[in-house]
């Protein structure tokens, strides 16, 4: 929301049981993009502008208790109008955040919560999926009209 907070729900309460706000990109005024969760190490990861441009990513551990904040790990440029895609691969461990200005990925390790790598895309990448079966990751590029796919071999 525009107040740049996240709410955590009680799963076993009404839908409307709010738990826990939490601000993950900062104080207020910051924004959270797009996040997903890895369900295998409870962890929620944050496409965060902290500033206008997404160029963080908050990362959280879950428990019953709410939301523990452990990191903010810089990445790549993602501009003020895009980049924040993020998509968890549960069978490495490995998030992908896409930096639409920066036309890359950077990937994080879920077991160190640290960049890994960082990969070239084409043109503006915005949106990223992952086939944990296959291991594969497709971002798709806004500005060059094409898909990367991007093998996931990278070690956690």
């Amino acid at each position: 929301d525009n107040r740049g907070e996240i709410a955590t729900l009680d799963g076993n309460a009404p839908w409307n049981a709010f738990e826990q706000f939490v601000y993950p990109c900062g104080e207020q005024g910051s924004s959270a993009y797009e996040l997903d969760f890895n369900p295998a190490n409870n962890k929620l990861y944050v496409a965060c502008a902290p500033s206008g441009s997404v160029n963080r990513a908050a990362i959280f551990q879950a428990s019953a208790g709410g939301l523990t904040k452990l990191a903010q790990t810089p990445i790549g440029a993602g501009g003020g109008d895009g980049g924040g895609g993020v998509a968890v691969n549960p069978a490495t461990g490995n998030v992908f955040f896409t930096n639409s200005d920066a036309n890359s990925v950077s990937v994080i390790s879920g077991s160190t919560d640290a960049v890994i790598a960082t990969l070239p895309t084409g043109i503006n990448p915005f949106g990223v999926a992952v086939d944990p079966a296959t291991g594969w990751v497709f971002v798709v590029n806004r500005g060059s009209n094409e898909l990367t796919a991007i093998h996931d071999v990278f070690e956690p």
